[in-house]
């Protein structure tokens, strides 16, 4: 009888994993292999412009020159304007569209969006990329930060999504048509030790995003949340490029071919396979404890670095 109970138990677990596994080629199929062959979403569709923060570097440059080589309009938002007019120039002269940027400082309070709604309301605004996200230094203790570094990063990562958000949103429902992608990090879906708020950050952007989605999807606006693994970026120390770790371009020409099929994404065919396999496949005690080697080794290098 025990025997007859634990074959049924192991049957019903492989065909649950395996039809799972299964929808989830097909998924890959639809997100990955269909885009490359042409079936992508025509974004001009959204409209003439295209809002892109923390633009100057990485993947949020990528969006930038990816959406402009597509024929949008694009607003750059940074706070360094000398990279910001090498970054308009830059699609200017590849793309021939217009631009216009905006010089920010995404790390202050709420009063520096006081005057953002003004530069952006004669706009066809069809198209928003909250991108900017900043870490706090090098991997640490929590207790070793200052408190300040903690309210610039939160500013940043997320008072900012929130507040052009809210900016761009009406600009969308008036025309019941707009596509708002935040750029989340794939460090946001695991426990992440020494960078404990980047990743919470990240998530917030996630849960807000979906819930944007349920309240504005049936006036015409699609949300995704793009949740990136290593990207050889600054912000990873431009680590070596491989299958696993792409260039901004080639991982931003990948999560564009995903808009319109998937609303919570990778981005990236290969961040999406070793997600699936470490959030359904591994044990939860064997996925923590590689990523706190992997977090150790980052925070050991970082006092390595301080000691040199």
């Amino acid at each position: 009888m025990a025997a007859n109970i634990l074959s049924v138990v192991g049957g019903v677990f492989l065909a649950y994993h395996g039809i799972n596994f299964i929808l989830q080629v097909i998924q890959g199929v639809k997100a990955f292999v269909l885009p490359s062959l042409g079936f992508r979403k025509d974004l001009k569709a959204f409209g003439s412009w295209a809002v892109v923060t923390g633009c100057t570097d990485g993947i949020g440059k990528s969006y930038a020159k990816q959406l402009a080589k597509q024929g949008l309009n694009i607003v750059l938002m940074s706070r360094n304007l000398e990279k910001l007019k090498k970054v308009e120039e830059e699609i200017r002269s590849e793309y021939n569209v217009e631009t216009r940027i905006i010089v920010i400082d995404f790390s202050g309070g709420q009063e520096i969006y006081q005057d953002i709604g003004d530069k952006l309301k004669d706009l066809e605004i069809g198209i928003l990329v909250n991108n900017v996200g900043i870490g706090i230094g090098k991997n640490d203790f929590f207790l070793t930060y200052p408190m300040k570094a903690f309210n610039e990063q939160i500013n940043a990562n997320d008072l900012s999504t929130v507040m052009i958000t809210y900016i761009v949103l009406p600009i969308m429902v008036a025309r019941k048509r707009g596509l708002i992608i935040n750029i989340s990090s794939i460090l946001a879906l695991a426990p992440s030790p020494f960078n404990a708020t980047y990743p919470a950050t990240k998530a917030f952007m996630d849960v807000f995003g979906q819930c944007i989605s349920a309240e504005y999807s049936d006036k015409g606006i699609q949300v995704q949340n793009v949740t990136p693994g290593y990207v050889s970026t600054k912000l990873t120390n431009y680590m070596e490029k491989n299958w696993l770790v792409p260039s901004p371009d080639r991982f931003v020409h990948q999560a564009l071919g995903t808009v319109g099929k998937e609303k919570k994404t990778m981005g990236y065919w290969s961040h999406s396979l070793s997600i699936w396999f470490g959030l359904n496949i591994m044990p939860v005690s064997m996925r923590d404890s590689i990523i706190w080697n992997i977090m150790s080794s980052f925070k050991e290098n970082a006092s390595k670095e301080k000691t040199q």
